[in-house]
């Protein structure tokens, strides 16, 4: 969580995601999504303190579960309607 705790430090800063990945602290798109959940939570704002190990763990210990498998997700967003498209059928022959 050191590392998430420090991504926000910086973007409270105001450097760029491209800015933060070239401290190779996290690449520029997985910036791009901490941003956008710290921009959600109000935890750019300088006025706050940085959120708590418990806080940062709740939210992005689910988002990390989430795209930990993205065959399983694509496979779970097929609906029978689309059963035949290209993308359900990748995602059925890599199970």
């Amino acid at each position: 969580m050191y590392q998430y705790r420090q991504v926000i430090h910086h973007m409270r800063m105001g450097e760029s995601d491209r800015t933060i990945a070239r401290t190779r602290l996290m690449g520029r798109i997985k910036c791009g999504q901490v941003r956008a959940i710290a921009a959600q939570q109000g935890w750019l704002d300088k006025g706050l303190p940085l959120p708590d190990d418990e806080v940062l763990v709740e939210a992005f210990e689910k988002k990390e579960e989430h795209d930990a498998n993205p065959t399983q997700t694509a496979i779970d967003t097929c609906s029978p309607a689309h059963a035949h498209s290209s993308a359900c059928q990748t995602a059925r022959k890599d199970e």
